[in-house]
């Protein structure tokens, strides 16, 4: 049985990237940029992620009291995300859309 040497790669590197991700994944302190980390490297490869406020709630389990006051949301989510995420993933923006 033989792998394909396209795909040798992914087969030879995974223990030095899994060590390296969960490496950064344990230095995180907050649970939502934890959540966030997760979602991103899901997405690494599209460029971009972006959710909805409905999903941002639904993926990061924010509670629903934040939905009557995005203010939470702002000081107690994004902030500590981006703070946190900011010196781990290279080019990290977060921008709201509104409307």
């Amino acid at each position: 049985m033989a792998v394909n040497p396209d795909f040798q790669g992914l087969f030879n590197d995974l223990i030095h990237w899994t060590r390296f991700q969960l490496a950064q994944f344990n230095d995180l302190h907050s649970a939502y940029a934890k959540n966030m980390f997760r979602l991103i490297k899901q997405y690494r490869t599209v460029g971009r992620l972006k959710l909805t406020s409905d999903e941002l709630f639904k993926q990061l389990d924010l509670p629903k009291s934040y939905k009557k006051d995005q203010g939470n949301v702002r000081k107690r989510v994004l902030r500590p995300i981006k703070e946190e995420l900011t010196p781990v993933i290279r080019g990290l923006a977060i921008k709201t859309i509104r409307g």
